[in-house]
Order: C-alpha cells, then structure tokens, then sequence
C-alpha cells in the first residue's frame, strides 16, 4: 500500500469512526434516558462505552497483525481524553469542578490508571490479568448503575409522598424511575426506543468498519515511516479513536450537559483499560508489554491523578485547558522522536 493510499484508507477509517460513534453514542443515549438515570451516570457508562467502542474495535482489529498497537492504543486514548478531549472542553467554559458527589467513581478511575501500570511491571498483561480486568468491568459498571437507579428510585419516592403525585412532571419522573405501578411508555415513547435501537445497532457496524481501516492504513503509514506498532497505536489509533469522546463531549458542553460531559471522560479511561485491556489479553491469551508501554501508562495515570484532583478540589479555568494540551502536544512529538 503506497503513501497516497494509506492516508485515505485510514481518514476514511476515522471518518467511518467518527460516524459509527455519532450514532452509536445518540442511540445508547436515547435509550439510557427512559431509565432516569443522572447525566453524569449516563455519560460514565453508556456513552463512555458507546465512544470507547471505537478503541475496542481498533484494539481487537490490530491483534492478529499489530498486537503492539493494543497497549499503546490504552495509553495513548487515556491520555488524549484529559490532554484533548477534557482540555476543550475546559477551554469552552466546562464546569468541570467541585464533582465531589462523585468521587468514589473518581477514585474508581485512579485506582484503574494506577492498577495498570504495576500490572505491566512484569512485562505483559497475561489471559488470567484479562479476566480480571474484564471481570472488575462488569463489576464496577453493575454496582455503579445499582447505586444510582436505587437512589433515582428513592428521589421519585419522596417527592411522591410530599403529595406532588398529581403534577405531569413528577409523573413523568416516576415513569423515568421506573416504579413499580407507573404508566407504560406512551406510543411515542416505544417508537424512539426502536429508533435509539437501531442507531446504536448500526453506529456498532460502522465501529468495527471503520477500524478495520484505520488500523490497516495507519500500520501501512507506520511502516513506511519506521515507526513501530507501540508508537502508532499511542498516535494515530489512539487520536482517531478518541475523535467520538471529542465530539460528544464538546456537544454536552454546549448544551451545558457537564456530567455527561465529564462522565464521558471519566467512564472512556475506565472502559479504556478494563474493557479493552481485559478483552484483548482474553483473546490474544496475553499481550507482551513492549518497550516504553510502561512509561506511557504511567503519563497516562498522570494525566487522570491531576484531572481528578482537580476536578474534586475546586472549577478548573479554561486556562487548565490550554495546558494539558501543551502537556499533551510535547508528549506526543517526544514520542514520534524517541
């Protein structure tokens, strides 16, 4: 595959990401909304999962051929969610600050970015580390969707017994709680549950095309540029399969959707390192830490400790923006050069 051909194999391959995530992501949203849960909820499972697809997607296309590309793609999505994806939000006025509700699925996210990188130390992230990952994913997505659709419940409770039972709006917060007595889904209501089906059906399909391109011509652009599986998954992978978080996020911050917004950052590096770590060492029956995967993770466990203190300890300024994507910048061209 020649130069001029890999370039449009693999813009086409992010474009059909971009697309396949758009989707994705609006269905799984419109379905997540029937359930009532809060924003930040939402956008930690459902839509960081829908725009970690894409890095799913790309991880498990490139193991046959590039097993190199899985790990660095972790570390490089984790860390161009906070050095890209947060850092414009924040420069677009993102109130991401004072979250202190949430700091247990804040100290979720460290205890991941951090749990990653002592299980590299060996060298490899082995088939029984994968069902581990895999098996804290599950866990951790059950107890977190428990926790918030109990207390969802018990909000619609108690407004019910404060005798506010008869105003539309608190019956639709009951339908949303999904209490036991409350009026099925109106006609309407079932009809967008089948368009938010099909969206997330096709957005899934159009995923895994557009990794299968983006990886075929990002390695063909890779090779011919003598760089090494390790560094285009950090790179190119890992910023084309960011693009979805991108786009999602920005869009919450314009609709001042900050939890959604936030959630989505938070949840991707989450499902970044359970899901995708987890699964690709389940079906490659290990994947062999190469040169530099540590350190990489480790600037990525950087990059999440710093956005969480903040993000817990008070409003970050736009200003926070623009330096974690000078951060970010610098690590990515010492990357391309070392």
């Amino acid at each position: 595959m020649d130069a001029l051909l890999s370039v449009l194999v693999t813009a086409g391959g992010i474009a059909v990401l971009v697309l396949g995530g758009s989707l994705l992501i609006r269905g799984a949203v419109g379905i997540s909304r029937l359930v009532g849960l809060p924003g930040f909820v939402v956008g930690m499972t459902v839509v960081a999962y829908g725009t970690s697809a894409p890095e799913l997607a790309a991880s498990i296309a490139a193991l046959d051929p590039h097993p190199g590309m899985v790990l660095g793609n972790v570390a490089g999505s984790n860390v161009a969610n906070v050095g890209m994806v947060a850092a414009v939000a924040l420069m677009l006025g993102a109130g991401f600050g004072r979250w202190r509700k949430y700091r247990g699925e804040f100290l979720v996210v460290v205890g991941c970015s951090v749990g990653i990188v002592l299980l590299v130390a060996d060298g490899d992230v082995s088939f029984f580390d994968g069902a581990i990952l895999l098996a804290a994913a599950v866990a951790s997505t059950t107890i977190l969707l428990h926790r918030h659709t109990r207390q969802r419940g018990e909000e619609v409770v108690d407004v019910l017994a404060d005798g506010a039972a008869t105003d539309t709006a608190t019956e639709d917060a009951a339908a949303d709680g999904r209490m036991p007595g409350s009026k099925p889904p109106r006609p309407a209501a079932a009809g967008g549950l089948v368009r938010s089906i099909l969206m997330t059906a096709g957005g899934a399909g159009l995923l895994w095309a557009g990794a299968i391109l983006a990886v075929d011509g990002a390695a063909s652009l890779g090779s011919l540029a003598g760089l090494s599986d390790h560094t285009i998954g950090i790179t190119v992978i890992a910023i084309g399969t960011s693009l979805p978080e991108l786009v999602t996020t920005v869009m919450a911050v314009k609709k001042k959707e900050y939890g959604i917004g936030l959630g989505n950052v938070i949840g991707s590096n989450i499902a970044n390192i359970l899901l995708i770590g987890g699964a690709a060492a389940l079906l490659s029956g290990g994947l062999a830490a190469g040169p530099g995967v540590s350190w990489d993770l480790g600037i990525a466990a950087a990059f999440t400790i710093v956005f969480v203190a903040a993000t817990i300890l008070g409003k970050m300024p736009r200003t926070w923006g623009a330096v974690f994507v000078a951060v970010y910048v610098a690590w990515l061209a010492i990357s391309l050069i070392a």
